[in-house]
């Protein structure tokens, strides 16, 4: 089962789960929202019987995005697991063993290329590295922010 699949029931699980509780009442809607995973806000709305109900479900997503967010992260080594960072490091070293949820995705990447004309690419690591690099100095020291120059970006999208 490829990771859309497994997402989408996992999805309908918690919608059902949280309409079918809720027999006495009418279900509420609740929001639960956070940072820190795929460096962006993450927010889940749904409806449930109460307030714990709906965080219990929203919690559960949540450990499941910081699953797929330490497999699938390109920049940090996480201890005992072997991330896209692993591969990274490790190509044309030896081979490296992965989670089938990175397969899933690169496979849901390569037809992603395929469909667009080659609009989406995964192998923009390169482009993704010195924005990535200017990030963190911009955070690092803010009054010297700045973007990268357009040739240099050009140069690692070769």
């Amino acid at each position: 089962m490829c990771l859309k699949q497994r997402v989408a029931i996992y999805l309908i699980i918690l919608i059902l789960s949280s309409v079918m509780g809720c027999t006495q009442r009418r279900p509420e809607k609740y929001s639960y929202e956070f940072t820190g995973l795929f460096d962006t806000v993450i927010q889940f709305t749904g409806y449930a019987k109460d307030q714990n109900a709906f965080e219990a479900m929203a919690e559960s997503g949540r450990d499941l995005l910081e699953e797929l967010d330490t497999l699938y992260d390109i920049y940090d080594q996480k201890e005992g697991v072997n991330n896209i960072k692993t591969i990274n490091d490790m190509a044309g070293i030896q081979p490296v063993k992965v989670d089938s949820r990175i397969i899933d995705l690169i496979e849901f990447a390569v037809e992603g290329y395929e469909k667009t004309g080659g609009h989406v690419n995964i192998a923009m690591g390169p482009v993704l590295k010195i924005w990535h690099d200017y990030r963190t100095q911009g955070n690092t020291d803010p009054k010297n922010a700045r973007v990268p120059d357009h040739a240099d970006l050009e140069e690692a999208a070769k």
